[in-house]
């Protein structure tokens, strides 16, 4: 599985299969090791990922703005939306779930993105 910390230099690119097909982004929106729904949720992030392929960020939102590539702006708007709502979790740069990441919501969610894909 692959955790990111810094989702800024990734921001709008596109991710690939080993077979060449596009996979979705994923990103979640974390507290840290300290928020155990958070911790629930990468478990079932990471037991999904294992039948249905996705690229997958983290993004702690408690994480001071320690690199040039993520600006204080940034840090403070997800700090700000999220504070209280995470874990949070984003697919292709929209909100899809937040609080409980439900793995039958989110197998759904994904192949809706893929027949959505597979169109376009």
């Amino acid at each position: 599985m692959l955790f990111l910390r810094n989702t800024a230099r990734l921001a709008g690119r596109r991710f690939y299969s080993a077979q060449g097909g596009r996979v979705p982004k994923l990103t979640l929106y974390t507290g840290g090791r300290e928020c155990s729904l958070c911790e629930d949720a990468k478990e079932v992030l990471h037991a999904v990922q294992a039948e249905t392929p996705f690229h997958l960020e983290l993004y702690n939102i408690r994480d001071p703005p320690a690199a040039p590539e993520r600006p204080d702006e940034e840090v403070h708007r997800w700090r700000r939306a999220y504070q209280y709502d995470i874990p949070v979790l984003h697919l292709e740069g929209e909100e899809i779930m937040r609080h409980r990441i439900g793995a039958e919501e989110l197998r759904r969610r994904l192949r809706a993105w893929r027949e959505k894909a597979g169109r376009q």
